[in-house]
């Protein structure tokens, strides 16, 4: 009965934003608008990693080669 538990990575709002390099604005608005999932622990606002990196991949726009 050794399980390993793995430690999801989450940022609040300010290191969101850090990671993604936009502002803390933007990542609220995200947050209104509903765009990426947030984790809710009291008044304090939580997003996994996991979820950014999903969120930029559906995002991605290739490059357009002219």
């Amino acid at each position: 009965m050794n399980e390993t538990i793995t430690k999801p990575n989450l940022f609040d709002v300010a290191g969101a934003a850090d990671y993604m390099n936009i502002k803390v604005r933007q990542v609220r608005r995200m947050i209104e608008q509903r765009s990426i999932p947030v984790i809710k622990i009291g008044k304090h606002v939580r997003i996994a990693q996991s979820d950014i990196d999903e969120y930029l991949q559906v995002n991605r726009r290739e490059m357009r080669v002219i």
